[in-house]
């Protein structure tokens, strides 16, 4: 902590307010990587949900992590134990989706009374293919009927286009820093994310 005392999140406008001190422009970490995934619409919400499953090795729960940025940086993170045991990584995933969508839901609410109403529907990035696939397809499986009602809200939610679940790379989606340690490179690259400190392409314009 005594490391990164003066560390911040950067939140990015369209225009500069010329009124108000002007910064220095952030960098980021030295990383050969280049994001394939572009988080730049200004003024709307997303977000990003992971799951490490059985990660609890005493009780084999899995971990869910999820982050919620707008302006291109965090407004909103979580990394809790999911309640029930996940029999498959399908299955953490996608409980870990339907925790994501009850937090997107309360702040496309928060939004809509500061006067930022996100008419679209929100992203949700995830990197579960199968996850992925039952929400936005309405296709839940055999393996996963046993899973408890409530999180079949997701489909609802869906289905109302209130969000949408957009495929992630795993090595690009930040909220795997929340449900696990990583090495080095990794937690710079999704630090670097969450911190706001990748310039969105609107501001570059």
């Amino acid at each position: 902590l005594a490391a990164t005392i003066t560390e911040g999140i950067y939140y990015w406008r369209e225009q500069p307010v010329h009124e108000l001190p002007e910064g220095e422009m952030p960098t980021t970490h030295s990383d050969n990587y280049q994001l394939q995934t572009k988080f730049d619409e200004t003024g709307k919400l997303f977000g990003l949900a992971d799951s490490d499953w059985a990660g609890d090795s005493v009780k084999r729960k899995s971990m869910t992590g999820i982050i919620l940025m707008l302006a291109g940086g965090a407004i909103a993170y979580k990394a809790k134990y999911q309640e029930v045991i996940a029999l498959s990584t399908t299955e953490a995933e996608f409980i870990a989706a339907c925790d994501a969508g009850k937090i997107i839901l309360f702040f496309r609410s928060l939004l809509e009374d500061l006067g930022i109403p996100q008419e679209k529907a929100t992203i949700l990035y995830e990197d579960n293919n199968g996850a992925l696939m039952m929400a936005n397809a309405q296709q839940p499986t055999r393996r996963t009927r046993h899973m408890d009602i409530k999180k079949f809200a997701l489909l609802d939610w869906v289905e109302q286009d209130l969000m949408i679940l957009k495929t992630i790379k795993t090595a690009e989606n930040a909220a795997d820093a929340m449900t696990k340690p990583l090495g080095k490179q990794l937690f710079y690259r999704h630090a670097d994310t969450i911190m706001g400190k990748r310039v969105p392409q609107y501001v570059l314009r």
